[in-house]
C-alpha cells in the first residue's frame, strides 16, 4: 500500500472494539463491547464495581486475550497481538495500584516504559525527561520512586505509560485516593495531554471528574454495554442512573 493510499484510508478512530467479549468458563465478564476512540478524544468508561471495566481495559491492552470480538488499533488488527507489541505500537496503560521501582529514581522508572520506542539508554533517558515536563515531574526526576506522595506515584504511573510515544492512553482510576486539589490538577495534566493528540479513555468512579473530562462515555453493567453517549445524556439515562446510582440523582 502506497503512503497517499494510507493515509486516505486512515481511520478518525485510534481505537474500534467490535463485538468484544470475554468468558471465564460460564461466567461472562465482558459481553459484545462496541466502542470507538477518537484521535485526541477523552472517552470515560464507567459502571459500578463488577461491571467489567478494568476486564475491558486488560483486553484492550493485551494483558488478556478476548474471548469474542476485534480489537483495531490506528487501522491494524491487533486482536491477538501480546500486550509488549500492543505497547510498542503506541498504547499505554496505567493499573488501579500503582507500584513504582521504588529503589530507583524517578527518571530510571520512566525509562523503563521509554524503552520500548528508544532502545538506546541515552534516548531512552531524554525521552523520559521530555514526559516529566509533561507531566509536571521534571523537579522530582532524581528522587527515588519511593519517596513521591500518592499524587507523584500517580503521575509517575501515567508517565511510564506515556514514554513510549504513546497514542493512546488507558488510565485506570487515576484520581481514586487523591485529594480535591490534586484531583484539580490530575484533570488539568489530562487536559493537556489529549490536546497534544494523545487520545485518552479513562476509568473513573468520580462522575464529576468524568462529567468535566470526557467528551463521550460508555457505562458497562454486569460487562454489558448500557449507555454511550455525551456525558449529559449518559449521566441522565435511566438505565445507568438504575445501575450506578440506585436511584439517586447525578451531581451536575
Amino acid at each position: 500500500m502506497n503512503a497517499q493510499t494510507s493515509e486516505s484510508t486512515q481511520s478518525e478512530f485510534v481505537l474500534e472494539c467490535h463485538s468484544v467479549g470475554k468468558t471465564y468458563g460460564g461466567l461472562k465478564a465482558v459481553s459484545d463491547v462496541n466502542i470507538a476512540a477518537r484521535r485526541g478524544e477523552i472517552l470515560g468508561i464507567i459502571g459500578p464495581n463488577g461491571a467489567g471495566k478494568t476486564t475491558l481495559f486488560n483486553i484492550i491492552s493485551g494483558h488478556v486475550g478476548s474471548t469474542t470480538g476485534t480489537i483495531v488499533f490506528n487501522g491494524a488488527d491487533v486482536t491477538r497481538k501480546p500486550a509488549h507489541t500492543r505497547a510498542r505500537l503506541g498504547m499505554g496503560r496505567t493499573f488501579q495500584i500503582v507500584r513504582p521501582i521504588r529503589s530507583l529514581t524517578v527518571l530510571e522508572n520512566v525509562m523503563i516504559g521509554a524503552f520500548h520506542a528508544y532502545p538506546t539508554r541515552e534516548a531512552a533517558a531524554q525521552q523520559a525527561l521530555r514526559v516529566l515536563e509533561r507531566v509536571e515531574l521534571i523537579d522530582r526526576a532524581k528522587s527515588n520512586a519511593g519517596d513521591l506522595t500518592l499524587a507523584g506515584r500517580k503521575r509517575l504511573e501515567v508517565a511510564r505509560a506515556l514514554a513510549g510515544n504513546t497514542q493512546l492512553l488507558l488510565l485506570d482510576e487515576v484520581m481514586a485516593g487523591l485529594n480535591p486539589s490534586e484531583a484539580n490538577l490530575a484533570i488539568a495534566m489530562i487536559h493537556r495531554l489529549s490536546l497534544t493528540g494523545v487520545s485518552v479513555i479513562l476509568i473513573e468512579h468520580n462522575l464529576k471528574v468524568v462529567n468535566e473530562l470526557a467528551q463521550n462515555v460508555v457505562v458497562l453493567d454486569h460487562g454489558a454495554e448500557i449507555s454511550q453517549g455525551s456525558p449529559a445524556e449518559v449521566l441522565s439515562d435511566p438505565a445507568v442512573i438504575t445501575a450506578y446510582l440506585g436511584n439517586r440523582k447525578v451531581a451536575k
